[in-house]
């Protein structure tokens, strides 16, 4: 950067082209066109220079730049022995040059004081760990404008300039890509709408390339990182097989992203590779399972990478944020600060610390973080709103973010689906009790708590008030107590309480989890173990825990008695959906699931044991439709179709006592972008 600043001196009053600049600075080096810019904004900013109104840079369009402060040159020759002192006093030769060898010495002394206090402040003000005024996104009063209302914007990007920005659009089932100039409100759709989400974007240095990741909605299968030219053209795919979470390096010339084998020993890793080709891959870190890798930022001076590592599963506080350098060495964790998820991260360009958007506390609103060089974190935003991705300036002047909002509703379906679907209540997740009293968790009172309402949706009340989330409730079937998910002691385990909420007790001690059925007799409680996802028994006499399935997934359905459970088995090459043995483990019988079926959701048992019924997510566009399954076998029965709308649980597919009818959470989760001029 000193280097092109000596340049444009030397050639003070003259445009000093972009090519003579790539020459005289990098001449040895491919550099985008980016750096330039990127360069001159930042010595505008260490001479407190205007690019509108230039006292020392003038940019002139399509042509270069020009130095046009007044450069004042004294050169002081070589004193020769030999030189007559009388001679040396005069101040113009007899052709009417001027002689500068007589001028005072101070003269030559404040010249190199004034370069070298310009370069000086320049040096102070972008070293990394130098205390400096900020970027003005941290040190402008706080400002925001919504970008979108629809709540289909999945993620976005803001250009290095940041004068444009990339984001996502879902219409239906199918998804697209659209440039807005801020300026102007003008939108033009770059990739037309094609199945798949994408999941991160982000520009090239010189904003003449797009990098994206996409892949399906559900997450299965692969996510692939296209390339395109921001002005239009073919997208490329580069990679296959990835997170979808991607950073490009400052120069341009490098690409991180994230794998996942899922194994125990590589559960996910962080990789580094030429942008040019994909050449080159190299993997910088790995963790075994289950903790991931998710989000990773290259920082401004190409030196190292910043990435968000943990698990959240079972709702402890356990992600943190680290820093591995490009050339070798050890990772070194930014800030002792733990949080439950960190979604997004971004690098401020002086280097001065991250910004992030991570909950502290499991299942809170996901804020913005600044996480400073020191090590210290303080949340920039105190809103409820949850915000997911971020994109920020290179100049750190304007940022944009997604928020997310929850939308799900508890709904009272028939079975045989002949009448409408009836709203209950705002809810994430619910439950029926013996006498038809539905048990449901909702954040409308700003946290997770658990309420109760009759079999209409009248009589609501609130059972928890706990600074925790409080999550999943179930029915004893005798109707006296009711269990639920807590992460009251930093993770998620099961309580118990009485049915108006009264004594409050923790069950598991070991292994945390999620009730999923308590049985007749009281003796035991079966619960999703949160890290697994696999079956687990707990006796409520003495407090022995045992694992009960060593497959299977996240949804069961249980008989009445508990001695038969219903899941989806994953072991082979398609899921299956199997019913298994609570007292032993082992299969009874599996069941194929229906053609086009890509995942079960839901499970429930009918009157007299005799057949289950399930939810299944069916086509490209996902949508959810109920069937029977007859325990003995054949093949499944159609019985109503549920719409395209998300699913949430609901214990034994929330069947009524009459089991004529069940209750279903369903909607879905508002995504918008919100652009930030000032977080102060």
């Amino acid at each position: 950067m000193f280097e092109m600043l000596l340049v444009l001196v030397r050639e003070h009053g003259r445009i000093v082209s972009k090519e003579k600049l790539f020459a005289e600075v990098w001449p040895d080096s491919f550099v985008e066109e980016g750096n330039i810019s990127y360069n001159i904004r930042q010595l505008r900013k260490a001479l407190g220079d205007d690019a509108q109104a230039p006292a020392f840079i003038e940019t002139v369009p399509r042509r270069g730049y020009r130095f046009v402060a007044d450069v004042e040159e004294i050169l002081e020759p070589p004193v020769s022995p030999l030189t007559d002192v009388a001679a040396s006093d005069s101040t113009e030769t007899p052709d009417g040059a001027i002689n500068t060898a007589g001028r005072p010495a101070w003269q030559f002394a404040a010249a190199g004081v004034l370069l070298a206090a310009v370069l000086a402040a320049g040096i102070w003000y972008l070293m990394p760990g130098v205390p400096t005024r900020g970027p003005s996104i941290l040190t402008s009063d706080f400002a925001s404008e919504k970008l979108s209302t629809t709540g289909n914007v999945f993620t976005a990007a803001i250009s290095p300039d940041g004068q444009s920005i990339v984001y996502s659009n879902r219409k239906g089932s199918k998804h697209s890509l659209w440039l807005r100039q801020l300026a102007s409100s003008t939108n033009i759709e770059l990739i037309p709408p094609s199945e798949g989400i994408y999941y991160d974007i982000t520009f090239s240095p010189d904003a003449g390339q797009l990098y994206y990741s996409r892949g399906s909605e559900s997450g299965d299968g692969e996510i692939d990182i296209y390339r395109v030219p921001v002005r239009g053209g073919i997208p490329e795919k580069i990679l296959s097989g990835t997170e979808g979470w991607l950073s490009v390096s400052p120069d341009g010339r490098k690409i991180s992203f994230v794998r996942c084998a899922h194994t125990n020993e590589d559960y996910c890793s962080l990789w580094i590779a030429d942008a040019a080709n994909l050449a080159d891959q190299k993997k910088l870190v790995s963790r075994p399972g289950p903790i991931r890798i998710a989000d990773n930022e290259i920082s401004p001076d190409g030196l190292s990478i910043a990435f968000a590592v943990g698990q959240s599963r079972n709702q402890a506080s356990e992600f943190r944020l680290m820093e591995i350098p490009l050339t070798g060495g050890a990772e070194r964790e930014l800030t002792s600060e733990r949080f439950f998820n960190i979604k997004s991260i971004a690098w401020l360009p002086d280097r001065s610390g991250l910004l992030a958007t991570a909950s502290r506390i499991p299942n809170k609103a996901f804020r913005i973080w600044k996480i400073a060089n020191g090590g210290t974190a303080e949340p920039l935003t105190r809103d409820s709103g949850t915000y997911s991705v971020l994109s920020l300036d290179r100049a750190g002047s304007a940022l944009v973010a997604t928020q997310i909002e929850q939308d799900f509703n508890a709904y009272r379906l028939d079975l045989n689906g002949q009448s409408e679907k009836q709203l209950l209540a705002d809810a994430s997740n619910a439950a029926v009790g013996p006498d038809g009293t539905i048990l449901f968790s909702s954040v409308r009172s700003g946290n997770d708590e658990i309420w109760c309402m009759s079999s209409d949706g009248g009589s609501q009340r609130q059972l928890t008030n706990d600074p925790a989330d409080d999550r999943l409730p179930i029915a004893a079937p005798d109707g006296k107590l009711a269990y639920f998910s807590s992460n009251r002691t930093g993770e998620a385990h099961v309580w118990r309480m009485r049915m108006d909420g009264s004594d409050q007790r923790q069950v598991t001690q070991t292994n945390g989890g999620m009730p999923m059925f308590a049985t007749p007799d009281g003796k035991s409680l079966f619960y999703r173990h949160a890290i697994t996802g696999r079956l687990w028994a707990i006796s409520l006499e003495n407090g022995q825990e045992r694992a009960v399935l060593d497959r299977g997934r996240s949804r069961f359905g249980f008989t009445s008695d508990g001695s038969i459970v219903a899941f989806v088995e994953d072991t082979g090459p398609r899921p299956v959906l199997a019913a298994a043995s609570t007292s032993d483990g082992r299969n009874v019988k599996t069941y194929g699931l229906p053609d086009g079926a890509i995942d079960v959701i839901e499970i429930g048992w009918l009157p007299g044991e005799r057949s289950f019924i399930y939810v299944a997510s069916q086509g490209v566009g996902r949508e959810n439709i109920l069937y029977k399954q007859p325990f003995d076998g054949g093949q499944p029965t159609k019985l109503r179709d549920l719409g395209p709308l998300d699913i949430s649980e609901t214990a034994g597919l929330g069947l009524s006592p009459d089991e004529k009818s069940f209750v279903l959470v369903e909607g879905g989760w508002k995504h918008d972008a919100i652009l930030f001029k000032g977080l102060k």
